[in-house]
């Protein structure tokens, strides 16, 4: 479960991304600014709040984590490309 949301939130975002930035005909620094943001990791405040709200936290750790290491690739990827 944890692999699947972090490949989606690192790897399929950007590209659904990068497809409404030419849908949109956002210009090459936009499409830069949007794509960089979205391949970076899921936000470690998400397993504060899960842990706070008494949500699922180690769900939370293991996705913070997994995209974390997978965002070395998906950014590297987006700087190569843009």
């Amino acid at each position: 479960m944890a692999l699947a949301a972090s490949l989606i939130k690192v790897f399929i975002a950007p590209a659904f991304g990068f497809l409404f930035a030419l849908l949109f005909f956002l210009n090459p620094d936009q499409t830069r600014i949007a794509l960089v943001y979205l391949a970076c990791p899921a936000a470690t405040v998400t397993f504060v709040f899960a842990e706070q709200l008494e949500g699922d936290a180690s769900l939370a750790a293991e996705i913070v984590l997994i995209s974390t290491i997978l965002s070395i690739a998906s950014l590297a990827a987006v700087l190569a490309v843009c």
